[in-house]
């Protein structure tokens, strides 16, 4: 969660500009590739062990350390550090930078209390679809069709590995006769 976001912005900030939608796609996959490596340990390590389930979140947590680990040697990069110089000669902090941050959260949750309570009950409704349609299929699979946990575990695999080859496709295919409208609109706003 964390670590991935703030690695996903160094790795972004030091690539060409020209090349930041082909990286920010490459990194995508990398929630893709993390799941395939779960399902796998899910699949071979988790029925051998006498803590079952729970050594796979033993093996989550030190990637995840591993990963803290690795970050603690990334070098800041020369964008930030141009920024920092830029703040120093200004006399700036970001101090004041976050007071102003606080102060315009505070006056926009004032002002539009029932609107942020919306988008948090919408993103809590995408998370809920995201995660219960991924991480409750296989038991899905084993309670209303008595397919045994390593088979709902590989149908998992194959489904999360073979729907993202048909995605890109298949949204370009359904935004296709809208094209011409989402440009109009995006042209007169």
């Amino acid at each position: 969660g964390g670590i991935w976001g703030l690695a996903t912005s160094v790795a972004l900030e030091n690539l060409p500009t020209e090349l930041r939608g082909l990286g920010s796609g490459i990194l995508q996959q990398s929630y893709a590739v993390g799941y395939l490596i779960a399902a796998v340990i899910n699949l071979f390590l988790v029925p051998e062990t006498s803590s079952g389930w729970r050594s796979l979140f033993w093996c989550g947590s030190g990637i995840s350390m591993f990963a803290a680990f690795v970050q603690m040697f990334v070098p800041e990069s020369a964008l930030f550090l141009r920024a920092k110089e830029i703040e120093r000669a200004r006399g700036t902090t970001t101090a004041h930078k976050t007071k102003v941050f606080v102060q315009e959260i505070r006056t926009m949750s004032r002002r539009h209390w029932l609107l942020c309570i919306y988008a948090i009950l919408l993103m809590t409704g995408f998370n809920f679809l995201a995660h219960g349609s991924q991480d409750l299929y296989p038991t899905y699979l084993q309670a209303s069709k008595d397919i045994s946990a390593p088979d709902a575990t590989v149908a998992t695999i194959i489904g999360n590995c073979v729907w993202p080859l048909f995605k890109p496709s298949l949204s370009t295919m359904l935004m296709q006769p809208f094209q011409g409208a989402i440009a109009y609109v995006g042209l007169s706003t």
